[in-house]
């Protein structure tokens, strides 16, 4: 698959009304695990500069951690493409434990498409808060809820699964199931 712009738009269009089409598109582009390593560095570079860039138009969080890393584009960076990584570890193993066949640098290509796609409905956000403020939080919910559907969609696809259904209540349950275990251990951090 060529990566041009028209490409690149078709793709977006496609991954919106036929996600697991979009995925099966995603996931035949040859490249391996280097290909997956340079999209996620590739994407969390683009995040991570978009994200600065923005915060110079907004005031300060008033979360010293935050504002600090906003003014550290590198290590902003370094952060979003080690949790693609933890992230893409946790999709692989949890779905092969469920029987899925998906393997580690496929997951990376799709959670790196899935960022990519993010970023440009983010900045789209954007435009809409500037233009239609009252919208912006209405649609920026269904925004999320859209990811969600299209993590669920792309991690079916990955592994194999015949129902995306399915796959979002495992998604769902295994947030649910490390919350808790992230309260229990909390105290004793």
């Amino acid at each position: 698959m060529q990566l041009d712009l028209p490409t690149i738009i078709s793709l977006l269009r496609e991954t919106i009304v036929a996600p697991r089409s979009a995925a099966r598109r995603v996931l035949s582009i040859a490249g391996g695990f280097n290909l997956a390593l340079l999209a996620v560095a590739f994407v969390a570079v683009l995040s991570a500069g978009t994200s600065v860039l923005l915060s110079k138009f907004t005031p300060p969080t008033g979360k010293p951690e935050i504002d600090y890393l906003m003014s550290q584009p590198l290590q902003l960076a370094g952060m979003q493409a080690l949790g693609m990584l933890i992230f893409g570890a946790a999709v692989t193993g949890i779905g092969r434990l469920f029987g899925g066949k998906g393997r580690f640098d496929q997951t990376l290509m799709l959670l790196a498409w899935l960022d990519f796609l993010l970023l440009v409905l983010q900045l789209g956000l954007i435009v809409l808060m500037l233009a239609l403020p009252p919208l912006a939080g209405l649609v920026s919910l269904v925004a999320m809820a859209l990811i969600v559907w299209l993590l669920a969609s792309f991690i079916a696809e990955l592994h194999g699964f015949a129902s995306t259904t399915s796959t979002l209540a495992v998604i769902i349950a295994t947030v649910l199931f490390l919350g808790v275990v992230l309260v229990l251990i909390s105290p004793l951090i």
